[in-house]
């Protein structure tokens, strides 16, 4: 699977959200499949079919919040569930650990 993190999601304005879902059903060469609140970053978890171009999603993605600085956008090469944690791999390499 493939992921996009979207820090900072749940700050922006209802309406915004609205549009944001309209914008990703668009896309027919990426569609996410599952979306995951991460509350304690007030973030946006989604995935994505094995198949899609990630990067051309992410690119998409950003530009969709380009006007919100708020709001960052990254790639999550792996998620590892560990006992009752989720640990979220960046591009990186970089961690997070996510209580469940």
């Amino acid at each position: 699977m493939k992921y996009i993190y979207i820090k900072n999601y749940l700050l922006i304005p209802r309406e915004d959200k609205l549009e944001f879902f309209k914008f990703l059903g668009v896309f027919k060469s990426f569609k996410a499949i599952k979306q995951k609140i991460v509350l304690d970053e007030n973030s946006l978890l989604l995935e994505f079919e094995d198949n899609p171009d990630i990067k051309l999603a992410r690119e998409s993605i950003e530009k969709f919040f380009a006007n919100n600085d708020d709001v960052d956008i990254s790639i999550i090469k792996d998620i590892v569930k560990d006992k009752n944690e989720f640990i979220l791999i960046w591009e990186d390499d970089t961690q997070k650990r996510i209580k469940l």
